[in-house]
């Protein structure tokens, strides 16, 4: 089926039988999903990543090390928050979540590419890729070392 098809099978009238528009009610939809997506993924970081004590507070973090040049990388729930939102529009988000919670299998495997100046922030970042399932990744981490955000490429 082609791109179009499926399109125009999605379509939907302007109006419903109480005369209100339907655009609204989509839109309630589609954002009730994304809702229920970021606090599966929430979930998903609270359960699995148990938190650690530095200092006098306690946070959750994964520490993953790169195995081509041994850099060590943190990632905090900031980083699933930043994926999400980076790939809000992309048609693939749920399947870039569900990636994104598997970072302890694709990190390791990283290839660091280059180092690109922030344009909304006051720091680098080292772009690496990598990939997982078949699926072509690239990440960012901050110049500290926390992974910021990834992608599919």
């Amino acid at each position: 089926m082609t791109a179009k098809n499926d399109f125009q099978q999605k379509q939907m009238p302007l109006h419903n039988d109480n005369g209100h528009s339907n655009f609204f009610q989509n839109s309630e939809c589609i954002n009730l999903n994304y809702s229920k997506l970021r606090k599966k993924y929430r979930r998903w970081f609270d359960t699995h990543v148990q938190p650690l004590r530095r200092g006098k507070r306690e946070e959750r973090f994964v520490i993953v090390t790169v195995y081509e040049n041994g850099t060590v990388l943190t990632i905090r729930k900031k980083f699933l928050d930043e994926t999400f939102a980076k790939n809000l529009h992309n048609c693939r988000l749920a399947e870039t979540m569900e990636v994104a919670t598997h970072f302890k299998e694709w990190i390791p495997y990283a290839r660091f590419i280059r180092t690109e100046e922030g344009i909304h922030h006051p720091y680098s970042f080292s772009v690496y890729h990598t990939s997982y399932n078949g699926v072509n990744i690239e990440f960012k981490a901050k110049d500290d070392g926390c992974v910021y955000m990834m992608h599919f490429l």
